[in-house]
């Protein structure tokens, strides 16, 4: 498929977010039987992500896995992807407490989400975890730090990163949380990069969406009980402190990179590369702009929706 990269990443998307919205139209109660939806739900995710992706994939061209960085990280990473997931998670919470201040009436938690969902049980919330956590963070990686920056490589490494957070935000039709997946799509796409590992940026989407379901409503109560302030205060300097530690060992890791002239192919030549511009204009991505706002003003839908 000769497509350009600025039109084909944009179709695939589409054809994503219309599945989304096919979702839409399932009556709830057609997920399965209580509160249970696990395997229903691990079905939606590869249906709606992994499906569309490998077909995509498939439709490139031959030997399109090596542009995926589908590799494990190295030991000389663990300390950045570690450091890295707890920035991202302390964030995620200030982020979080700032959009529901803000949004009261409109936001709703991860951990509400998640509650709604579960049937309360260990059992029931380890199935949660793998549905609403490990699984939905393979597929979106896949197909946002894998195909979606692979494509959008041939703007320009900036591009490829804005493109494909935005766009991961932009799937979750969400409006008041647009910022909180935003800033989690920059980060995931900067630890991709930071370890040339797509498995990295798995574990830490994991990460995240686990503490998300599980720690984020604990955080509220905790904010509820001592104070805002204090709280924020505490959490704040926790984040410097692993942000320090973060930018240390992307430091060293880049230092590793120089020294061992690690590859770089993945950058295109200024002169091959496609105009950031027409890459905004392009027809399919503002056709995919507008399936945004029309799906993130419906009211209404399957909750599910929300945790896919």
């Amino acid at each position: 498929m000769k497509t350009k990269p600025t039109v084909a990443a944009p179709i695939l998307l589409t054809a994503v977010f219309l599945l989304c919205a096919m979702i839409r139209l399932i009556p709830q109660n057609a997920f399965g039987e209580g509160n249970n939806p696990y395997v229903s739900v691990s079905l939606l995710q590869l249906a709606v992500f992994a499906v569309p992706a490998l077909i995509f994939m498939k439709l490139r061209s031959d030997g399109y896995t090596k542009k995926l960085r589908l590799r494990l990280p190295k030991q000389r990473h663990v300390l950045f992807t570690v450091s890295a997931a707890v920035v991202m998670i302390l964030s995620s919470v200030l982020l979080n407490y700032l959009m529901l201040s803000l949004f009261p009436d409109s936001y709703t938690s991860s951990a509400q989400l998640y509650m709604s969902a579960s049937s309360g049980s260990v059992l029931g919330g380890v199935y949660a975890i793998v549905a609403f956590a490990i699984l939905p963070a393979l597929c979106e990686e896949f197909l946002f730090r894998g195909i979606i920056i692979a494509e959008y490589e041939s703007v320009g490494v900036a591009a490829a990163v804005l493109f494909s957070s935005l766009t991961f935000a932009m799937s979750h039709f969400s409006f008041v949380r647009l910022p909180v997946y935003l800033f989690a799509g920059l980060c995931l796409a900067l630890i991709l990069y930071v370890t040339k590992s797509l498995f990295a940026a798995m574990i830490v989407h994991a990460a995240f969406n686990t503490f998300s379901m599980l720690g984020e409503e604990l955080c509220y109560r905790i904010i509820h009980r001592q104070g805002a302030v204090m709280f924020i205060f505490a959490l704040s300097v926790l984040l410097a402190v692993f942000l320090i530690i973060c930018l240390g060992q992307a430091e060293r890791i880049y230092s590793y990179y120089g020294a061992t002239d690690a590859d770089s192919s993945y950058r295109t030549e200024k002169k091959k590369r496609l105009s950031p511009v027409s890459a905004v204009l392009s027809p399919p991505f503002l056709a995919l702009c507008a399936l945004y706002i029309i799906m993130g003003a419906g009211t209404g839908g399957s909750e599910l929706v929300a945790l896919l």
